[in-house]
């Protein structure tokens, strides 16, 4: 009988593994990292607004925050540097 249960017992480990690997049950570890995650972005999103309001106020007639991805350079930019 108690082999039953420890098999049962591992069996639901196992299951509560896979469930947590797959992100749907949140782990003390993966809610902190959450936190982590959603209190540095809020402070990027905030500086960027910063930044933005100081350009304007420097002469800008516009400005926005854009992802490094979309500019584009030229490949000869590398040479010179």
């Amino acid at each position: 009988m108690s082999n039953t249960i420890k098999e049962k017992d591992k069996a639901r480990h196992t299951a509560s593994s896979r469930l947590k690997e797959r992100g749907r049950i949140a782990s003390p570890e993966s809610e902190k990292r959450q936190e982590i995650q959603e209190a540095q972005e809020s402070n990027i999103k905030s500086d960027l607004a910063l930044m933005c309001a100081r350009a304007k106020e420097v002469g800008a007639l516009a400005a926005a925050p854009i992802l490094a991805q979309d500019v584009v350079l030229d490949e000869r930019v590398r040479l010179k540097c």
